[in-house]
């Protein structure tokens, strides 16, 4: 009587590596998709803080509140100081800090 071969190596190293390629891609896809989302909202954050500096140098505090309201996120602090002329514009929302200066 013949008994079936039943240990391929051929067939193992695809298994295998089928297996560590799932294991491999799925936590540097998640790990790519969480920093990349994390960059889009620092890049929108910075884009508000350079807005809201601008408004503050052409219009002053009323300027600014007002572009505040219009802005489509607004669960961030907002601090601004002026010095010797230049307009310096804060914001933070949570781990993430946006800072634009500008010029009155």
């Amino acid at each position: 009587m013949r008994f079936a071969n039943l240990t391929r190596a051929e067939g193992n190293a695809v298994v295998e590596f089928i297996s560590f390629s799932i294991l491999a891609i799925v936590p540097i896809s998640f790990y790519a998709v969480s920093s990349s989302l994390e960059w889009m909202r620092k890049s929108e954050l910075q884009a508000s803080a350079s807005l809201l500096a601008r408004a503050f140098a052409i219009g002053g505090e009323d300027t600014m509140q007002e572009q505040r309201d219009q802005l489509p996120e607004r669960d961030f602090t907002l601090e601004t100081a002026v010095a010797n002329g230049v307009i310096t514009v804060t914001l933070r929302a949570g781990e993430l800090t946006a800072i634009a200066r500008s010029v009155q």
